[in-house]
């Protein structure tokens, strides 16, 4: 009877053990996906930029274009 106790026990020990390891791996989880949803916010917004800046070069290239055109 005492070793299906000690057998209990350490059970429920091991059942705590997991049951904290599997709250810190799920507090983790969400950090990295706080983490991960800002980094994809970061790469939306310079991506906008990008595409912004490469509007605006190809607006000037048009407009140098335009004035070579015009000296030649």
């Amino acid at each position: 009877m005492a070793e299906l106790n000690e057998c209990r026990e350490e059970r429920d020990r091991v059942v705590r053990e997991l049951e904290a390891e599997n709250t810190e791996l799920k507090v983790k989880v969400s950090k990295l996906r706080a983490e991960l949803d800002a980094v994809m916010h970061e790469l939306e917004g310079i991506t906008d930029l990008k595409l912004g800046l490469e509007l605006e070069i190809a607006a000037y290239r048009r407009l140098l274009e335009g004035e070579e055109t015009r000296f030649v």
